[in-house]
């Protein structure tokens, strides 16, 4: 005689006794129908109308700020290398542009989503005219701005200095000499940033009179969130 599990779901007490209501595999617990569907299917494996399907919604938004997938720790660090072009490359005298004439530093994907934030953690300049020592800084802007020709008197207007977000100073005692090239560095700056898009933008300020010629490579490393 084949022997069940009883499982009692439900007992009420009548005028007789107890009266229970039990699952076994004789008498299964009946399954009601999704919504759309007919009714369920046995248990042969074959896909038909009768088959119980669970939906999965594709319709659900990540929430603001981190519509992102695929890295899994958030400030993880990156290095933006950059090269600038000096557009006249020459002696500066305190208080000009180095650069590109009127084009900012563009650090690229800077933020992990448009409108995200980072910090800065290092920066590093390397400088293969190996000029003198002098300090410098880098101006940061969440948006593009329109800095003077390379060279030119450091001039921003009152609406490019709404998106400044930051000036790094970089000292004299910052910046290191060989005979073939010079490197500026600083390191734990954790300049807190913000981004409009993705891009930071940047402007380097000369506070002496350096000799520059040619490019100028610049690195920030940053952490994204």
């Amino acid at each position: 005689m084949a022997t069940y599990s009883l499982i009692t779901i439900g007992q009420h007490e009548g005028a007789s006794g107890n009266a229970q209501t039990v699952i076994s595999d004789a008498a299964p617990m009946p399954v009601a129908a999704i919504n759309g569907q007919v009714g369920v299917a046995g248990g042969s494996g074959a896909v038909s109308a009768l088959t119980q399907r669970v939906c999965l919604a594709t319709d659900v938004g990540l929430p603001a700020g981190s519509a992102h997938l695929g890295e899994v720790t958030a400030n993880s660090p990156l290095a933006i290398p950059v090269s600038v072009t000096l557009t006249v490359g020459a002696t500066y005298a305190s208080g000009d542009h180095v650069g590109t004439s009127a084009t900012p530093i563009s650090f690229a994907n800077a933020a992990r989503v448009s409108g995200g934030e980072g910090i800065i953690h290092s920066l590093t300049i390397s400088d293969p005219a190996a000029s003198a020592a002098v300090a410098l800084e880098l101006w940061l802007f969440n948006a593009t701005v329109t800095p003077p020709a390379d060279s030119a008197a450091w001039d921003l207007s009152d609406a490019d200095g709404l998106k400044c977000v930051g000036i790094i100073s970089i000292p004299t005692t910052a910046q290191f000499l060989s005979s073939a090239t010079g490197v500026m560095s600083v390191n734990n700056i954790n300049l807190k940033y913000n981004c409009a898009a993705t891009t930071l933008f940047g402007c380097l300020v000369t506070r002496g009179a350096p000799t520059y010629t040619g490019t100028l490579q610049i690195t920030l490393q940053v952490a994204r969130f």
